[in-house]
């Protein structure tokens, strides 16, 4: 990271030299997982992809995301003002354009799946958080008109159910609930009000 190895004030500058393109990046970076397979060869090869070559950039953002949820001091997140503030500015962006908002959700929770594969439980709720607070709102359990970020929470939720039930550490299931609690009002929403995670499921099978 360039903050990290040179300092907030030189990575300032270099955000405010990145600033007009900004808009561009977030353009970019959404669709670059999404193509026109099916949705079952898309995942995969997204999940495989991301698997090899996971965003260490996004690993820095969980960890802010970790700190603001445990409300602790952050002092050990304290180094990575400048992309806190790009981090920011992307999200007021990619909230002003929902098939945007939609691509970078998906691409998030698919991080967020190889994560929990990983047994990474913490950098699965800060990224959870980052989408469920941060991107979507956690006022908002119907995500409408976000249909791609839609099709993982029956992936998702199941694993996180599945890794509470199978955990041997308090700490880890601590984590993976708090990861649940963030995701159930979207879960519980669409599979007792709009049937729509059961028609998934119905589907695939």
């Amino acid at each position: 990271m360039v903050e990290k190895s040179l300092g907030s004030a030189y990575a300032s500058r270099i955000v405010s030299a990145l600033n007009p393109w900004i808009p561009d990046l977030v353009l970019a970076l959404g669709p670059c997982f999404i193509n026109n397979d099916s949705e079952e060869s898309s995942y995969t090869s997204s999940f495989n992809h991301i698997k090899l070559c996971f965003p260490s950039w996004l690993l820095t953002c969980a960890k802010i995301e970790l700190h603001e949820i445990n409300k602790e001091d952050v002092t050990e997140t304290s180094g990575f003002l400048a992309l806190k503030k790009l981090r920011n500015t992307i999200f007021t962006l990619v909230k002003g354009n929902t098939k945007v908002l939609d691509a970078i959700g998906y691409v998030l929770l698919l991080c967020l799946a190889v994560c929990i594969e990983k047994r990474d439980y913490s950098t699965a709720l800060g990224l959870l958080h980052l989408v469920c607070v941060k991107l979507v709102g956690s006022e908002d359990r119907e995500w409408k008109e976000l249909d791609t970020m839609l099709v993982l929470p029956p992936r998702i939720y199941p694993i996180i159910e599945r890794e509470i039930g199978e955990g041997r550490d308090e700490d880890e299931v601590k984590t993976l609930e708090a990861a649940r609690e963030l995701l159930q009002p979207v879960w519980m929403y669409h599979v007792y009000e709009t049937g729509r995670f059961h028609m998934m499921d119905e589907e695939e099978e």
